[in-house]
């Protein structure tokens, strides 16, 4: 099937729009909401920042290298905590774990692999504290219980391929992994097991949240820019098959590499314009005239894109 069929039930809502006062080349990849407060990471800047949505002021999370914070990649927040993922060229990958109260770190835990090259990208946390992190270069998640001090390969293999986005379903029973080759994939998390077939419809998504009974699903891997947008891919009343897709917001004006999603209060909150297309080698920026600063595309969650 093509990518077309999503277009043929779409459900495009106008969005509102956050600009937010910081430079250009910011490059955001990951986003997550707590309370009022948006945070967005940076992979050119090695920072984290904090958007209050109420007073509509940017202020740093983190500070530009501080803790030995590399280019930012995944974020998500959950109970006061603030996790982030972050590589650091050949170096090393990290997870990070912040008080958002305090701005500081109350775990972070090092990959360091001298031999094979890797690249964390996405993560998701269940309600009890255990971390799903995908590795996109070697194909694997790993798992981190909550005082784990080191990454355990949990699974991956040919059946995850190019992993990248990430989410649980609300009782932790079942895990959605974007893989870019495979599509998402349905990971039963008691048994380690794929239970769902290779998903050609969903190949080229980005980020990935689940809500309510369904996917909210970025797209920005197909060559044809005007399909890029954000889908919901609704699920079935036990969350273990995925069922129609619609599109909520495809080719926006804005949209320049959409990449991740954050979902809070039955609002969607996406990155409408990574800039990632203008990176070149070691995350430097090729064309500086083209960007504009950081923008998030936000909106109501449509009643007949939820679990009824």
């Amino acid at each position: 099937m093509l990518l077309i069929g999503w277009l043929a039930v779409s459900c495009q809502r106008q969005p509102v729009a956050i600009v937010l006062n910081a430079p250009a080349d910011f490059i955001p990849e990951g986003i997550a909401v707590s309370g009022s407060h948006l945070y967005l990471s940076s992979v050119t800047l090695n920072k984290i920042v904090d958007y209050d949505m109420l007073s509509e002021q940017v202020s740093d999370f983190v500070s530009t290298g501080q803790f030995n914070f590399a280019s930012g990649v995944g974020l998500f927040a959950r109970d006061s905590l603030l996790y982030a993922v972050t590589n650091h060229e050949r170096d090393y990958s990290a997870l990070y774990v912040f008080d958002i109260r305090t701005k500081s770190p109350v775990r972070t835990v090092f990959l360091r692999d001298t031999v094979n090259q890797h690249f964390l990208n996405d993560l998701a946390v269940s309600r009890d504290g255990h971390v799903y992190v995908t590795d996109t270069e070697q194909h694997l998640v790993y798992r981190l219980a909550p005082h784990d001090m080191q990454f355990e390969k949990w699974m991956g293999g040919a059946e995850l391929e190019y992993p990248n986005g990430i989410t649980l379903s609300d009782d932790g029973h079942y895990l959605y992994v974007a893989s870019s080759t495979k599509g998402i994939r349905i990971v039963d998390t008691n048994t380690r097991k794929v239970i769902n077939e290779d998903s050609p419809l969903t190949r080229g998504v980005d980020g990935v949240q689940y809500f309510n009974g369904q996917l909210l699903a970025i797209m920005n891997g197909s060559q044809d820019k005007t399909q890029h947008g954000l889908y919901s891919i609704e699920l079935s009343p036990d969350s273990n098959k995925m069922l129609t897709p619609k599109a909520i917001l495809v080719n926006d004006v804005l949209f320049d590499v959409p990449t991740t999603v954050a979902v809070a209060n039955g609002k969607y909150f996406l990155i409408a314009n990574s800039h990632l297309g203008q990176l070149g080698q070691n995350n430097v920026v090729t064309d500086r005239k083209s960007l504009r600063p950081p923008t998030v595309l936000t909106g109501m969650i449509s009643r007949s894109a939820t679990k009824k």
